[in-house]
C-alpha cells in the first residue's frame, strides 16, 4: 500500500493530534490483544518520530520473544508476505504497520454508525 492509496496522506495525518492519538490507541489495542504489554505513553508527533518509535517497539518485541512480534503482526492484519520479505525490523516494516493501523482508525471514524 502506498501513500496514494490512503484516504489522506499518512505524513499529514501524523501531524494532527486527533489522528496521532487514535492511531496510538489502535496500536495499543492490538498489542494488548496479542498479549504484549504496551505502556500508556504520550503519542509521538511527526512522521519521522513515529517511524523511529515504532521501529524501536517492534525491535523490542522481537528481542523479548520473536513470537510476540508474529502475534502482533497477525493482529495488525499485515499480510505475511509483507513481513517475511525482510528478516530485519526496519522503517519499511514500521511503515507497513503504521499504514495498516491508520487505515483501521480512518475506516472506523468514517464508516462506524
Amino acid at each position: 500500500m502506498n501513500d496514494s492509496e490512503l484516504p489522506i496522506p499518512l505524513s499529514n495525518a501524523l501531524e494532527q493530534p486527533e489522528w496521532v492519538l487514535r492511531t496510538m490507541q489502535q496500536l495499543k489495542k492490538d498489542a494488548d490483544l496479542s498479549g504484549i504489554e504496551w505502556p500508556d505513553e504520550t503519542p509521538p508527533v511527526g512522521y519521522e518520530v513515529w517511524m523511529d518509535y515504532l521501529t524501536q517497539k517492534l525491535q523490542q518485541m522481537e528481542r523479548q520473544n520473536p513470537e510476540y512480534l508474529s502475534r502482533f503482526l497477525y493482529r495488525v492484519d499485515l499480510p505475511e508476505k509483507q513481513f517475511m520479505q525482510s528478516p530485519v525490523i526496519n522503517h519499511e516494516l514500521s511503515l507497513a504497520v503504521l499504514k495498516r493501523e491508520f487505515m483501521k482508525v480512518w475506516f472506523k471514524h468514517h464508516y462506524k454508525p
